[in-house]
């Protein structure tokens, strides 16, 4: 099956060994994942066209992101709390009307024309970046989509296609195009080639503020979609109800080994419309192919489960439960959708880093102690870790660890809840912290050997002394 990987084993418990059989999935290959309409979309990401059956119903799965910053190796969660530098930039020319532009209100620059003398290709001209600190104290940290970009020009001889500004936090950008009579998202360079007009304009644009560096800024946000199947067929387009969820049934036809590639297509009402292609291979009826395809659509399901906290909340008798969403999550993880992979390869990404949070968020601390059989407490901080409420916990707990683990960061960090607070030698509480905790507080929750047999070495639902229970231990 193609989505097996042992991967390397990260060290995750300093008493060593305890996880062995838990870290499997440690290092997964990158599995299939539905098609993204964002901006930029990387072309070259890694997906694996998705296995298909000749004559069976097929899923096409799409997802539109919308603003999701390319990550910063050295940054990887840039938060554009704070900015450092303004740019702006035009594709004008002729006369010589000042091109104002304004952030939050606050003047952020003036560019000048690009051609004097009326010149077909102009080329861009960016203006100098501004350091003024009023421009960045007008930013707006908390919600980044408030922000309002405005393009000023009172004259009448300039003619101007487009005008953009990009903010900058260290390594990383965002930009928004405020305009483009030439529809091509602030990017063309070519004036003559594109439209343009001249006269007074004033335009002021806000929450659309996209990526980047990488590729043009999403400029608009979809309204409809439409798949084409890459067969000939295709459907209408359809409104857009609900952006993480596009999708789409097809049946294809064809021997082994047929490759189709279909083509998700995302519109505005202003006719602005971004596309990405998704990637099938037939292949033969065979044992291998049925479970690569149930992956695929279990996967997808799941991703409809999520809820806007991040639980991934499917139909059932447990869906609310802790561990329903650490299952979820790990699924996610052990076919390569890592809460550290750029969401522009893997919008499921998103679901494991909001589940993730969700689920570390709703776990809290139980004091452990020395007992008969010996001390629990491997590091020394005299704490367990279970989940809220310790319903279930040995249960639950299992499923918990198995999510954090499969991450394959011991060394993340945890940033939500109550155990965000917590540090071991001084140092900040780390997904492998966490994990040793939870271990901790399973051997505290063993039944001592002051029991007789059979109670003695076993486990009950919860961390306290009870009936042996033969499930749960």
């Amino acid at each position: 099956m193609k989505n097996e990987n042992a991967g390397a084993l990260p060290s995750w418990t300093r008493s060593g060994g305890l996880l062995a059989s838990l870290l499997l999935f440690s290092a997964p290959a990158f599995g299939q994942a539905p098609d993204v309409v964002t901006v930029p979309w990387v072309a070259s990401a890694p997906l694996v066209p998705h296995d298909i059956i000749s004559g069976v119903q097929t899923e096409l799965k799409g997802v539109e992101l919308g603003f999701v910053p390319e990550p910063d190796p050295n940054d990887p969660e840039p938060e554009f709390d704070a900015i450092d530098s303004v740019t702006v930039e035009t594709l004008s020319t002729c006369g010589a009307d000042p091109l104002q532009f304004f952030l939050n209100g606050v003047a952020a620059g003036t560019v000048n024309v690009n051609g004097a003398h009326c010149d077909c290709a102009p080329g861009v001209v960016l203006s100098a970046t501004t350091q003024d600190a009023a421009v960045r104290a007008a930013w707006n940290g908390a919600d980044i989509q408030a922000n309002a970009a405005r393009f000023l020009e009172q004259g009448s001889n300039t003619a101007y296609t487009w005008a953009a500004m990009t903010v900058r936090q260290g390594a990383e950008s965002i930009r928004i195009c405020i305009f483009d009579l030439a529809n091509s998202n602030c990017e063309t360079q070519n004036l003559c080639e594109a439209g343009n007009a001249a006269g007074p304009i004033d335009r002021t644009t806000q929450g659309t503020w996209g990526a980047g560096g990488a590729g043009p800024s999403l400029s608009f946000i979809g309204t409809r979609y439409r798949w084409e199947f890459g067969d000939g067929q295709a459907t209408a387009f359809l409104p857009i109800a609900d952006h993480r969820i596009l999708e789409a049934t097809h049946t294809y036809e064809g021997q082994a080994g047929s490759p189709f590639t279909a083509r998700l297509t995302v519109c505005d009402d202003g006719e602005n419309c971004r596309t990405a292609n998704y990637p099938m291979v037939i292949r033969a009826n065979t044992l291998e192919t049925r479970v690569n395809v149930a992956i695929d659509r279990g996967l997808w399901f799941l991703h409809k489960s999520v809820t806007a906290s991040g639980q991934i909340r499917a139909a059932g008798s447990y869906g609310d439960l802790i561990s329903a969403t650490a299952s979820a999550v790990n699924a996610f993880e052990a076919h390569g959708h890592l809460e550290r992979i750029n969401p522009h390869l893997s919008p499921y990404a998103l679901n494991v880093k909001n589940g993730m949070e969700w689920m570390v968020g709703r776990l809290e601390t139980v004091a452990v102690a020395a007992k008969n059989a010996g001390n629990p407490d491997v590091n020394g901080n005299g704490l367990g870790v279970t989940l809220t409420g310790r319903n279930n916990e040995v249960y639950q707990n299992g499923m918990i660890m198995d999510a954090i683990v499969a991450s394959g960061t011991p060394d993340a960090l945890v940033t939500v809840g109550p155990l965000a607070a917590l540090e071991i030698g001084g140092a900040p509480y780390t997904y492998g912290d966490l994990v040793q905790d939870m271990i901790d507080g399973y051997a505290w929750g063993q039944i001592d050997r002051q029991f007789a047999f059979p109670e003695r070495g076993s486990w009950n639902y919860t961390y306290s002394p009870g009936h042996p229970d033969n499930s749960s231990s």
